[in-house]
C-alpha cells in the first residue's frame, strides 16, 4: 500500500525549498473532514448570448486549484509582500483589466519600465505558484 506522500498528486508535492527559513514548522494534521485543496473560480467575457462583443467575443470560465499547504505557506506570504511592496497594504484586488488599464489603484505606474517591473514580479510569483488551471 503507498503512503500518503506517493498518493499525492505529483504537481502537488511539498517542497520545502518553497517556504521560507523562517516560516512556522506546523505538523502535518492526520485525517482531516475539510479538501486539502482550494479552488478559486472566475471568468472572462461576457455570458449573454444577446449582446456580443465583436472584439471580445468570448467567455472563459476558469478554475486555479491549489494544494492549501502550498498555498497557505507560500502563495499567500509572496502576493502579500508583493501587494505591501506596491501598495502599503494587502486588501488590493488584483484584477488584470484594472491592471492593464492602470484604473483605481493601478494608476501608480510612473514610466512603461516601472509598470513592466510590476507585471514582471507578479508573473514570478505566477510562474512560481503550484496549482493547476482547469478553463472552458
Amino acid at each position: 500500500m503507498l503512503n500518503k506522500e506517493e498518493q499525492q498528486l505529483p504537481l502537488f508535492e511539498f517542497d520545502k525549498a518553497n517556504i521560507d527559513v523562517h516560516a512556522t514548522n506546523y505538523k502535518v494534521e492526520q485525517e482531516s473532514p475539510f479538501s486539502k485543496y482550494i479552488v478559486y473560480v472566475d471568468e472572462s467575457g461576457d455570458h449573454s448570448l444577446q449582446s456580443i462583443d465583436p472584439n471580445y467575443p468570448i467567455f472563459v470560465l476558469a478554475f486555479c486549484v491549489f494544494h492549501k499547504r502550498h498555498y497557505s505557506e507560500a502563495i499567500v506570504s509572496a502576493l502579500e509582500k508583493f501587494k505591501f511592496n506596491h501598495f502599503g497594504h494587502d486588501q488590493v484586488v488584483l484584477h488584470e483589466n484594472e491592471i492593464r488599464k492602470e484604473k483605481g489603484v493601478f494608476n501608480i505606474f510612473r514610466s512603461k519600465e516601472e509598470k513592466y517591473d510590476f507585471l514582471n514580479q507578479l508573473t514570478e510569483i505566477i510562474e512560481y505558484s503550484n496549482f493547476i488551471l482547469i478553463s472552458c
